[in-house]
């Protein structure tokens, strides 16, 4: 990594680390998906995938200047929770060989009134 790699805030590591931790409480799946971003932080440089935090941070503050356009939000701008920093983080920050994305398809999974439909919108 550059120095333009080099940020202050990983907000998609962060949230693997306390779920990891157990300090945030998640499913088996989150736990996984938590665990395997951390193992490849450490051994995944060895399969060719490179973490590049200031890409995750972009997307996430990007999708945060957004602002709802309807419904009881309209007006107000995104206000990612640690989840969905983490969702858009993994997507955006993770690079494979050619600098091709690592993961170009999600599948999130949340209760109703979660904001499944603006993060999607936003991604």
């Amino acid at each position: 990594m550059g120095a333009a790699d080099r940020i202050q805030v990983d907000h998609t590591t962060d949230y693997a680390r306390q779920v990891h931790s157990g300090e945030v409480l998640a499913g088996p799946w989150v736990r996984l998906a938590a665990k395997r971003h951390l193992d490849d932080l450490e051994q995944g440089a060895a399969r060719g995938l490179v973490w590049y935090p200031t890409r995750a941070q972009h997307a996430i503050e990007f999708i945060q200047c957004r602002r709802h356009y309807q419904g009881t939000s309209a007006g107000k701008r995104f206000a990612l929770s640690p989840f969905q920093r983490f969702v858009v983080g993994s997507l955006f920050g993770w690079y494979a060989a050619a600098e091709q994305r690592r993961f170009r398809v999600a599948y999130v999974e949340i209760a109703k009134g979660n904001g499944k439909t603006p993060l999607a919108a936003a991604i």
